[in-house]
């Protein structure tokens, strides 16, 4: 996972970072194939920080490794033993924040500020000949724990944005992702993806009175464009680009996108579905869905994928291809 998370900071943004709460979007197109984790977390804060922050989530940490290391070296020498337990706690918490988040939880992150705000006046100390610029720990925390509390109103409003779609209610979930959007100063990459695909929904299922279609293709063209600014190469973006092609009745260009959404993901289930769908040859059909059995999909819910086999290999006398998904199925 930290090898996948180093992929993901160096090949996107590694100077400027990809933004808060944008991690799981970006990991999840560099991860390992043997990575059996959620991909919420780079379970190591400082990989974590340089995805989203850039080099900024690096000084950070470095800032606060310094500080520790600082106060180390003046309660030992000045014999300050009632400065132990902070020294420790602090230490504690960033050595745990190299193994799992620490970051994203904010009563941990106000534990570390109580033992720094007690660990201050050891930093004012002199080390050496000169003075550590203490006011540095001050400023990188409040950075850190501004980041806490922004991962945690995005997790919130994740979770009002899912509670909404359970309710059907299209007010309460445009709401919510606005807000999230909000909490993210519009960078998250996930928000025109979420309208899109409601409104995708809404045209596809004739929720839509026939005079607001070309105003929701207008409006789906918008977000469509706003997921291109946010996330040109993301395979989802891509895909969206051939929705709304095949909505145009413009299927040469859909497929186009459809095969380079896949070519930049193989495990974008969507894509080859949608491949799967229009392709008008059956062994490219059958060859398109064998060879999605050659991925682990985590959490994208490939059930589809593995039905759809099955229906296409008993419809085709594919036995083996039947057998493929039945059993995937059958370990879900």
């Amino acid at each position: 996972i930290w090898q996948s998370a180093m992929d993901s900071a160096l090949s996107t943004h590694p100077i400027i970072g990809n933004g808060v709460g944008t991690f799981r979007e970006i990991y999840s197109e560099y991860r390992q194939l043997n990575d059996r984790t959620m991909g919420m977390h780079a379970h190591n804060d400082l990989l974590h920080l340089w995805v989203e922050l850039g080099a900024i989530g690096l000084v950070i940490v470095g800032v606060l490794i310094i500080s520790l290391v600082m106060a180390a070296i003046n309660i030992w020498r000045y014999k300050l033993n009632d400065k132990i337990a902070s020294l420790f706690v602090t230490a504690f918490l960033l050595g745990m924040a190299m193994v799992t988040p620490v970051i994203l939880l904010p009563p941990l992150m106000v534990v570390l500020g109580l033992a720094l705000a007690d660990l201050f006046p050891v930093l004012k100390q002199k080390i050496f000949k000169s003075q550590y610029p203490a006011q540095f720990t001050i400023l990188a925390f409040v950075i850190m724990m501004c980041f806490a509390l922004v991962n945690g109103a995005q997790y919130h409003y994740t979770a009002k944005i899912d509670q909404a779609l359970k309710d059907k209610n299209i007010d309460a979930f445009f709401t919510s992702v606005d807000m999230l959007d909000l909490t993210s100063l519009g960078l998250h990459p996930n928000v025109p993806a979420m309208k899109t695909t409601l409104l995708l929904t809404l045209y596809d299922e004739g929720l839509l009175e026939y005079n607001q279609r070309d105003d929701a293709l207008l409006e789906l063209e918008g977000y469509i464009n706003d997921a291109d600014r946010r996330s040109p190469y993301s395979a989802d973006t891509i895909f969206f680009k051939g929705e709304l092609a095949l909505r145009k009745d413009n299927e040469r260009e859909a497929l186009d996108f459809y095969n380079e959404a896949l070519r930049r993901d193989p495990m974008h289930v969507k894509s080859r579905l949608k491949l799967v769908e229009l392709t008008d040859d059956v062994d490219k059909k059958l060859t398109l869905l064998r060879d999605g059995f050659h991925y682990k999909y985590w959490q994208r819910n490939p059930q589809k994928l593995y039905g759809t086999a099955m229906v296409m290999g008993k419809d085709y006398n594919d036995t083996e291809l039947f057998d493929m998904g039945r059993t995937r199925l059958e370990h879900q």
